[in-house]
């Protein structure tokens, strides 16, 4: 190959320049190495400027402007965050901690020439100064100055005016140090940006007076100065530099002119070397920024800012340490993220009550040291002073220590300050006050007067070339142009969260999310719900608008104001900031998704706190519910998720004709839905259910009662009710943004609502104009456990659903392949097996708008269909000639219906005491009633009068629309097992409402079933083919039969060894297994259910675990990863597995307590069956009267009533008696009283339903038994026999299962099970080897707080026990001393507390 063409033929090849150029490689890795340096590489300059687009692409949420002239570069950092930062609330602060801080920083950068300028404010709520801009610059010139303030001023007057408040001179307050450079940018900034501003008419001389009026220099700075020249002997005579020190410090605080110019001569005579550095300080500049007798700053505002840029100079220290110094470009913006977000931490933890220190807080600290009479932060003015406070030199530290660090509790001394002069000429004298001027629309719209002039003390005619009057337009349109010039992306600056409206499916699939802690899952879909529309739908912005607003004191912000500072981090963060540890490395203290979860857990604690939720933290929880309690209906954000609705009850008497009506609006609570019962009317169909509460034309009876609200009081008793029957009928006048359903999870498991992906409130025309629903987000719910599906709109304008599982994937949800509409909407879609729909979200199309575009129509619609007028307000009113308003309240309007020869009341006497209550119906709050006293025979009128059915009347009166109810009873739901149940552990049913689904075993004898995970005698899933029960078990092999599980479990017989690599061979319901919580540490259970082929069981947790949110609970969907068993002989697998803290079977010291059954308490647990109900029905009459007037029937119309006055143990309670009825049984009769007796809550109360109650098991026991208790009767008063013999049974057969049996002893299978376990594990005899020596964690770390399960615990080892050395006990090489410190201090830690509270 020839060299480059010459002036004789060619140039030497490269072979002939060298032998390495003789490799082909080598010349070409040369090539591109040159090709670099001209400018075609990535480390070029063009491949500076990809590289700087591709980290502003990563950083959407972090504004980065960039700014190149001929004469310099500056780049700006600002976060979202930051920006809101700016104009804090100090109504509270009294100290001088207000306005800005600037100073510039060396050595951050690897440039030389480059600065970290940064700018500072106070933050109240941590009491610290914090970040709001940073700015690289290639030097520290004016210019790279301007461009940082410019910015500055920019995002300050965005804050105000998003905030909707005046931009004031007061916002651009700050301190500076005596930098020329610093002063002329600040004043170069102030101008270009009010010189661009229409509305403004101030002259560049005008605006120049008012800048430096804005500017306070550093007094520190001054006196470091005033302490280095009286060290400098030359300038200063030694024994004279005492008295220098003392005239040149005062010279600041001087009030008058004539003080100061008389300390200034002195200075000037006695040191006349030193004259030169004190003419520096007079220069006019300085002078204005320092001396209080010569500052142009108002003395009222110099008050509030600090005397010193120390805190800035705090920072730069804080930031060397944290990320170190002589960064590149990038790697520096990368380290400055990681310092904001240290600060943003800080201040959000403020926010949600979290402590940032330990101890006293700086400023309880400053507080002390003023007790003490301390200098109170002011810098110290003498030189023994400033010796002793310097600051030491601190080693290397990492952001995650800064925590426990106090940055900065330096406080200034507040000067009281009097009126100053602004010194334009150094000879003048004049006085002036200067008001700082408003820069708001309407202030920038007043003209240019007089006034406005001399309050810029600056006379315009005096300066040659301008005019007085006003800015010219040439003078505009250049500050525009330079404006633009030198900020051209704030034009095109989005908002952080733009970036959730649509993602790009081809690069994400998987979105950050809450990880599952503590049994968190029904906050975690709650929040994941209700974040999808807020992000990715629009709503946030209205959301932030309405909470703001309503805000009184955000900085003791309500639980309301915290759910919106949670959902605004996520929108900061943004997505891309988002990586999963797994799925590359991750920066350190750069884990947004990490902070995500720490802040549910901080607001989770809020929500405790302020009892919207009830129970200790990590209690179950239903999702969605605390958001009710969360927005009372009082609060403006109670429209944005809650429905308003109009109800209308109408009163009918048949016999007389009789009619009024109620006119009442509601605002119904968040997860509003239909009622399992009309499932029927509207074929499953949600759109049918909410057409007819939104169109008038269709409405329906909802509720239907016989009785009426209407009562008579006098003394504040009922002396009357009415005896008509009423129904009433709803409909939606207001929609909300967010509208939330929740179907009847109670209904039969076989009747599925139908969710459509879109839900018309109205028209399809309507629709057009967005005033229709979209299906955004899911929950569902299944083993105890909820998940949430999200419709997230992609860049092909096509939406995907993610799915979130906070207890995988680290709790990102993950992208599910297929069409929106099957995973998300239908009956039943495709989800995890055994989870069904629980709440529904849907985001009403037009927002804001189209909210108020339904009102309207719709109210317009009830007026011309039922007469119903809006304007009357709260309260609409009936605008009717034939209904007269007979009576209102702050809650309603009632109507008589005019009509000679019609009544319009009809009362019946019912004396009473007064209860508060309205309408029987799901809306109305009923309050606590009062206890009765004696009146049993006055409630029978009032109590039996709601059950008489009256013939239905036809009236001339006009017809308010109230279509037929159509109210059905529910038929039973399926079986979870179609056997009778009666099992060693207790439990007897027919299969029906077991809380998990598990295989039973059938004895050969008595035919019942058992639990196979209760029958935990066993090492294999085998069972015998002809198996029997403990209660078919002969006598003497019962009594062997209980200490036969102790022999079993010391003996181990059948035991082999148990290798970690095979444990899926060896599980089976009944098993003790260690199952891992939280990703380290293994805890007992005892294994329910385990299905082969997708390796997935449910565990009940050991009760002796020390975790409160993992003892004694039952868990779904464990999957074989996190389960190991006693791993017998296993020394290797064993030296993997960190235990957690639990109390060893052996050593329990809770007593096993008898829990009452909820079943038979709570009387909503259990839905009455169609088949109790049809059997209780015909005798309802019969039962209400028996609570009202039991005098009134005799021992053979009701048997119970024998026991009524009982005087033996049981002290009169009939209800004691369940025999020959399960346990489901006696609550689904406890149901169908409390729900078809009329006032029964009530009646219960004051023991009124006990007779009752036990009538109706009598009832139900001769249905169930008829056949077999009429086997020997002969004809004649047949009814009656049975009703003495079902009574007697039921007495008799109380505390026997339903066959007569004696119940059989109830067996601790838990313990059984982790007894078991716990031999595998810590039995240390020879058959045990060397993997009974103490072998567990080995390898790998400590247990949880450190604890030694085999050491100062109870032995379980009964044979001959093994000798093992020091060698088997060594720590793997992997083993994690750093946790076993942690867990250890941890330990010690606890243990304070618990000594404490004791």
């Amino acid at each position: 190959m020839v060299g480059p063409a010459a002036p004789e033929g060619f140039g030497p090849g490269a072979a002939e320049l060298g032998q390495k150029f003789a490799s082909q490689a080598y010349k070409g890795y040369r090539l591109r190495q040159e090709k670099k340096k001209n400018g075609n590489g990535p480390t070029s300059a063009f491949g500076t400027f990809e590289k700087l687009q591709q980290w502003k692409q990563k950083h959407p949420d972090a504004t980065c402007k960039d700014f190149v002239s001929n004469d310099i570069v500056c780049v700006t950092l600002q976060t979202d965050w930051m920006k809101q930062q700016l104009i804090p609330d100090m109504s509270g602060i009294t100290e001088p901690l207000g306005g800005l801080l600037t100073d510039a920083a060396h050595k951050y950068w690897e440039d030389p020439n480059g600065r970290l300028i940064v700018t500072s404010i106070y933050s109240p709520l941590i009491q610290k100064w914090i970040p709001v801009l940073f700015s690289y610059a290639n030097g520290s010139t004016a210019p790279h100055y301007e461009y940082h303030f410019l910015i500055l001023i920019e995002s300050i007057a965005e804050v105000a005016a998003d905030r909707g408040i005046s931009f004031k001179d007061e916002h651009l307050l700050g301190v500076v140090d005596f930098s020329d450079p610093q002063r002329i940018g600040f004043e170069g900034a102030y101008c270009t940006y009010f010189l661009a501003q229409p509305n403004d008419s101030r002259l560049e001389v005008q605006l120049r007076a008012a800048a430096k009026k804005l500017l306070k220099g550093c007094l520190f700075h001054y006196i470091k100065a005033v302490e280095r020249i009286a060290k400098m002997s030359t300038m200063v005579d030694p024994t004279t530099k005492s008295e220098f020190r003392e005239l040149a410090i005062s010279l600041p605080k001087l009030q008058t002119l004539t003080e100061f110019h008389d300390v200034v001569s002195q200075i000037r005579q006695k040191w006349p070397c030193a004259s030169s550095w004190l003419n520096w300080w007079l220069n006019i500049d300085h002078a204005a920024m320092l001396f209080e007798c010569m500052r142009a700053m108002p003395s009222h505002l110099a008050s509030k800012l600090p005397e010193t840029t120390n805190p800035e100079e705090a920072m730069h220290a804080t930031i060397h340490r944290a990320v170190g110094k002589d960064h590149p470009l990038f790697a520096g913006l990368d380290g400055l993220l990681v310092v904001i977000k240290w600060y943003r931490q800080q201040v959000q933890n403020a926010q949600f009550g979290i402590k940032n220190h330990y101890g006293k807080s700086g400023q309880e600290a400053l507080a002390r040291e003023r007790r003490k009479g301390r200098n109170e932060g002011n810098p110290p003015y003498s030189f023994k002073k400033l010796k002793t406070t310097r600051p030491a030199h601190s080693k290397r530290i990492t952001i995650a220590s800064l925590k426990k660090r106090k940055l900065w509790n330096h406080r200034e001394k507040s000067s009281v300050h009097h009126s100053l002069r602004l010194l334009v000429d150094s000879k003048s004298s004049t006085d002036s006050t200067y008001v700082p001027g408003s820069h708001s629309d309407a202030d920038l719209s007043i003209s240019l007067d007089s006034a406005s002039v001399n309050d810029s003390n600056v006379d315009v005619s005096l300066v040659p070339g301008l005019e007085a009057n006003s800015k010219t337009q040439n003078t505009l349109t250049g500050a525009q142009q330079k404006l633009r010039h030198m900020s051209p992306s704030k034009l095109n600056a989005q908002p952080a969260e733009s970036q959730f409206h649509a993602i790009q499916l081809s690069t994400t699939h998987e979105l950050p999310g809450l990880a599952w802690s503590n049994n968190s899952c029904w906050l975690d879909s709650s929040l994941e719900a209700l974040f999808c529309p807020m992000a990715f739908y629009g709503s946030f912005a209205e959301f932030k608008s309405i909470v703001t607003t309503a805000e009184e004191n955000p900085s003791s912000p309500s639980p309301l104001y915290c759910l919106y500072l949670a959902f605004q981090f996520r929108m900061a963060e943004g997505v891309n900031k988002f990586q999963r540890p797994s799925l590359g490395p991750v920066p350190p203290f750069q884990q947004p998704a990490e902070e995500i979860s720490n802040i549910r857990d901080a607001f989770r604690e809020i929500l405790h706190e302020t009892h919207i939720v009830r129970g200790k933290v990590g209690t179950y929880q239903m999702p969605l519910g605390w958001l009710d309690y969360l927005i009372p209906n009082d609060v403006p954000c109670c429209d944005f998720f809650k429905p308003h609705i109009l109800q209308l009850w109408k009163c009918v008497h048949g016999g007389t004709g009789m009619q009024h009506c109620l006119i009442t609006p509601h605002i119904k609570p968040i997860g509003w839905s239909p009622l399992g019962r009309q499932w029927d009317h509207h074929h499953g169909k949600i759109q049918s259910w909410f057409s007819f509460l939104c169109q008038p034309s269709l409405a329906v009876t909802v509720k239907a009662e016989m009785g009426c609200w209407r009562k008579e009081i006098e003394n504040d008793r009922i002396v009357g009710v009415c005896l008509g029957s009423s129904q009433a009928i709803e409909l939606i006048t207001e929609i909300p943004v967010i509208l939330i359903i929740t179907p009847d999870m109670w209904y039969p498991t076989d009747k599925h609502w139908d969710f459509p992906m879109r839900l018309l409130p109205g028209s399809e025309a309507a629709a057009k104009k967005g005033v229709v629903y979209e299906l955004v987000s899911c929950i569902f719910f299944g083993h105890q456990h909820y998940i949430t599906h999200m419709a997230i709109p992609t860049t092909s304008r096509a939406k995907a659903v993610f799915i979130h599982d906070g207890m995988e994937f680290q709790g990102y949800s993950q992208y599910a392949k297929g069409k929106v509409a099957d995973l998300l909407a239908g009956a039943q879609p495709p989800c995890a097996p055994g989870f069904t729909t629980f709440s529904a979200i849907y985001k009403l199309k037009g927002g804001a708008d189209a909210q108020q575009k339904f009102q309207v129509q719709q109210q317009a619609l009830i007026k011309s269909t039922l007469d119903i007028d809006f304007e009357s307000l709260p309260i609409p009113a009936l605008d009717s000639p034939d209904w007269i308003q007979c009576s209102s309240s702050k809650r309603s309007r009632e109507y008589n219906f005019a009509s000679s020869g019609v009544p319009t009341k009809l009362f019946v006497d019912a004396p009473f005491p007064l209860t508060p209550t309205g309408p029987i119906g799901d809306d109305f709050q009923l309050g606590d009633p009062k206890e009765l006293s004696d009146q049993s025979e006055s409630i029978t009128g009032l109590l039996l009068s709601t059950l008489e059915l009256d013939h239905e009347f036809t009236s001339p009166a006009p017809v308010i629309p109230f279509a037929d109810s159509n109210f059905s009873i529910s038929s039973s739901p399926l079986p979870s097992s179609p056997h009778h149940i009666l099992c060693r552990c207790g439990v007897e049913s027919n299969g029906y409402r077991e809380n998990i689904e598990q295989m039973t075993v059938q004895c050969s004898i008595c035919k019942n079933y058992t639990h196979t995970s209760c029958l935990t005698m066993r090492f294999t899933s085998q069972i015998p083919k002809h198996f029997e029960c403990d209660d078919c078990k002969l006598p003497e092999v019962q009594h062997v039969l209980r200490d036969d599980f102790a022999h079993f479990k010391n003996t181990l017989a059948g035991l082999r060894t148990q290798k970690l690599g095979s444990i899926a061979s060896r599980l089976f319901p009944g098993k003790g297994i260690l199952v891992r919580q939280g990703g380290t540490y293994y805890y007992p259970a005892r294994l329910i259910t385990w299905d082969k082929k997708s390796k997935i069981g449910t565990v009940e947790m050991w009760r002796g675990i020390q975790s409160p949110a993992a003892a004694g609970g039952i868990i779904h969907n464990v999957t074989l990863p996190d389960i190991v068993d006693g791993l017998w002989q296993d020394q290797a697998g064993r030296r993997t597995i960190r235990l957690g803290l639990y109390i060893r079977p052996l050593e329990e010291q809770l007593s096993k307590q008898e829990v009452e059954d909820d079943l038979l308490v709570d009387p909503t647990a259990v839905r009455c069956s169609s088949e109790i109900a049809a059997v209780l029905q015909p005798h309802r009459v019969l039962l209400t009267e028996l609570a009202i007037n039991p005098e009134k029937f005799s021992l053979k119309q009701v048997p119970a009533l024998a026991f009524q006055n009982s005087k033996d143990l049981i002290g009169g309670n009939a209800t004691y008696y369940t025999g020959g009825l399960l346990a489901t049984q006696v609550a689904e009769v406890n149901n169908w009283i409390h729900t078809k007796i009329p006032m029964a809550e009530t009646l219960n109360m004051n023991t009124m339903l006990r007779t009752t109650i036990a009538h109706a098991r009598t009832l139900l026991v001769a249905h169930l038994f008829h056949s077999e208790l009429t086997a020997d009767m002969v004809d004649g008063n047949l009814e009656q026999k049975v009703l003495e013999k079902a009574w007697e049974r039921l007495k008799d057969w109380t505390g026997r299962t339903t066959t007569g049996k004696l119940r059989p002893k109830i067996i601790d299978v838990n313990f059984e099970a982790i007894s078991l376990l716990d031999k595998i594990m810590f039995d240390e005899s020879d058959r045990a080897g060397v993997a009974g020596n103490h072998q567990w964690g080995l390898d790998v770390g400590p247990h949880e707080l450190a604890w030694t399960p085999q050491i100062n615990h109870q032995s379980v080892t009964t044979a001959k026990q093994r000798e093992g050395n020091d060698e088997e006990t060594m720590h793997g090489k992997n083993y994690d001393f750093g946790a076993e410190h942690y867990e250890m201090e941890h330990a010690k830690e606890l243990k304070k507390k618990q000594k404490a509270s004791k």
